[in-house]
């Protein structure tokens, strides 16, 4: 009998650990949560947010505060701020380049091994856009006679576009036409431009013999009205020359590169789930190597944070925290389903919990009754994140009482954390205890986490 005890408690603890994933590796590595520095390929989730002049072939995708679509003649840089909560502003800068050679057509280059997934809205319906490839170059050969055009994506920052001219070539042929705000040049060259999160900058050029980069040649921009030039001191024609300029975006606000949830599954594989400017999730293998990035269409200005959960499967749940939504992915990055909440969504989805034989998926947090917030049990279905039949439980009728963290225990009971109560519920719903944790958490919006001063997914 006592051996028959034991064996029981044995496995329901090695499943709980198995599900969440504490699997040993054996390696160390550490990984930076920062937005991309590569040329997105274009399935369709770029197209909303371009002027439609002309079709969108890469994208450098920052987030909600910062785009740059690629098509065949022009950049569109799309910048947005949130000045206070409720309030968006966003400046579109076009970049074309003028009189070019039409036969000259953007390639791909330095593809890279990693991979993304999108999920974006386009009319009445979610569409899943899976596998994208992003590239390190972007090239048009010949984009003027004798004259190569190349963008990069610089660490630091903002966008590098580079001329490559034959031995013979003509500078002067090269000319930027930008649109979208007034465009100035200040006292050391630079050409700048007023945007909602500060300046656009094209900073002033150098340029090279294409064999030797310590031999410099003077060069600079000159500005006619909203079109720039290019301008090369005295030079040997019959040598190849390198021009150099960088645009550098506005400084975005800190909390958007930061990683706020980490899970992982038995076969060491890691997940984080952050952002802020458009929450993403990326997968990392067991040796820190970055296997895919999902860009959710959530972001600060339409949503708060959520909550990511991993099986031991390696499948992976998110939720936006309110307005309600949740989305499965498979281990690959595809988008299993995506599931915005009620028809009247007045929920939230702050943490998720999953029981140790895999079976329930819980999502705790809040509806709003008479317009406060209460907290709530929802029970959710794990192949559609419908909530099932008679879901939700209201298991903290007192204003203001939101549920932010839960667990599951091998029991299947549930242990959740209000703004100011320890909640115990039993495998038929029913509070089993409410105990005061001797603080009491304040309610206010999750939406930035790093402003926050309660805890979140803090129980386990």
């Amino acid at each position: 009998m006592h051996t028959k005890k034991i064996i029981i408690v044995f496995v329901s603890i090695l499943c709980c650990f198995l599900q969440q994933g504490y699997a040993q590796t054996g390696s160390n590595w550490t990984a930076i949560q920062k937005a991309p520095a590569v040329f997105i390929q274009n399935q369709g989730q770029y197209d909303q947010y371009s002027s439609g002049q002309s079709p969108v072939l890469y994208g450098i995708d920052h987030g909600f505060g910062w785009r740059v679509l690629f098509g065949q003649d022009r950049a569109e840089y799309i910048m947005k701020a949130i000045p206070q909560p409720g309030s968006i502003l966003k400046t579109t800068i076009t970049q074309e380049w003028l009189n070019t050679d039409s036969s000259s057509a953007i390639t791909a280059g330095d593809i890279q091994d990693d991979y993304y997934s999108y999920s974006y809205y386009s009319i009445d319906k979610y569409v899943n856009a899976d596998r994208i490839h992003a590239y390190g170059k972007l090239y048009r050969r010949n984009i003027y006679p004798g004259i190569h055009l190349e963008y990069s994506v610089p660490e630091a920052g903002g966008v590098k576009y580079l001329l490559q001219l034959d031995a013979g070539a003509d500078i002067s042929r090269a000319l930027i036409r930008y649109s979208g705000a007034p465009v100035s040049m200040d006292q050391y060259g630079n050409i700048k431009m007023p945007v909602v999160s500060g300046e656009l900058i094209d900073h002033a050029p150098k340029a090279w013999y294409a064999d030797n980069v310590n031999e410099v040649i003077p060069c600079s921009f000159n500005l006619n009205g909203n079109v720039v030039g290019f301008t090369l001191g005295a030079y040997d024609h019959n040598r190849a020359v390198i021009v150099d300029p960088w645009t550098v975006n506005p400084a975005l606000p800190a909390p958007f590169n930061r990683s706020f949830e980490v899970d992982s599954d038995i076969a060491g594989n890691v997940w984080v789930f952050g952002g802020g400017m458009g929450f993403n999730l990326k997968k990392y293998n067991a040796a820190g190597t970055l296997q895919w990035t999902h860009v959710t269409p959530w972001d600060t200005s339409n949503a708060e944070f959520g909550e990511l959960l991993i099986t031991g499967a390696g499948d992976a749940f998110i939720t936006s925290g309110s307005p309600a939504k949740i989305r499965r992915l498979t281990t690959a990055g595809a988008t299993t389903f995506t599931n915005n909440g009620p028809f009247t969504n007045n929920d939230a989805y702050y943490g998720l919990a999953l029981s140790c034989d895999s079976s329930k998926l819980f999502a705790i947090g809040s509806r709003f009754v008479s317009s406060i917030p209460q907290g709530y049990l929802f029970n959710v279905n794990l192949a559609n994140g419908n909530q099932l039949a008679g879901s939700p439980y209201n298991v903290r009728p007192v204003n203001n009482m939101v549920l932010y963290g839960a667990a599951i225990s091998g029991s299947g009971n549930i242990y959740a954390l209000a703004n100011d109560n320890l909640v115990a519920i039993n495998k038929a719903n029913n509070i089993i205890y409410s105990v005061s944790t001797g603080y009491t958490y304040p309610f206010n919006s999750p939406g930035f986490k790093a402003k926050n001063i309660q805890g979140l997914n803090c129980i386990d």
